[in-house]
């Protein structure tokens, strides 16, 4: 039996759960928190959340927001700074308004985003002359358009990812003990 496996598929069914009865805000909120915890299981990492989110993101999460168009280059539409932002001002304001949270010289041009929830119908996008069918996308110069579903799922594959590489890391796994199970009450009582 794999501690933290079972430890961390307890968040992932509840964001998946949420999705499934359409309880975006819930999902949205359980999956922008996942990376903390997994910063805070592997104690190695520095403390403080933003940097480590960041770097989290980029790993993990990074490459579904970027795309490769021949001639173009690389377009970047969500990274490791943005995500920070997104977390920040949603589980702190309630708010889309990510320019506070974002340093300026890594921001990629957003001061707002606009979460969606999308069941399978494809959203499409154009920035810079690009166009590319894409779960999320742009929605004017200043706006990053959020598939609430693609991007929880993405989360989900990503703390898949991140326990199978820390599957057999000691202290992650006895961290993972300590993470709080939610129970039923008449099971507590003697």
């Amino acid at each position: 039996m794999n501690i933290l496996k079972n430890k961390m598929q307890n968040f992932s069914q509840s964001i998946e759960k949420s999705l499934n009865e359409e309880n975006y805000y819930a999902a949205f909120a359980l999956a922008v928190t996942l990376p903390d915890i997994c910063i805070k299981l592997d104690e190695t990492k520095k403390k403080g959340s933003k940097k480590p989110y960041i770097q989290w993101f980029e790993e993990y999460v990074g490459e579904r927001y970027r795309i490769s168009v021949e001639g173009k280059g690389e377009t970047i539409f969500l990274d490791g700074n943005n995500a920070y932002a997104i977390r920040c001002s949603f589980l702190h304001g309630g708010d889309g308004e990510i320019e506070e949270h974002t340093s300026s010289n890594l921001n990629l041009g957003y001061s707002k985003i606009t979460l969606a929830f999308d069941k399978g119908k494809e959203i499409y996008l154009q920035k810079q002359e690009i166009t590319k069918t894409f779960q999320s996308g742009i929605l004017n110069t200043n706006e990053l358009l959020i598939n609430v579903v693609e991007y929880c799922r993405y989360i989900i594959e990503a703390v898949d990812n991140w326990v199978i590489k820390y599957q057999d890391c000691e202290n992650v796994k006895s961290n993972a003990l300590k993470l709080i199970e939610i129970n039923n009450f008449k099971d507590l009582i003697i």
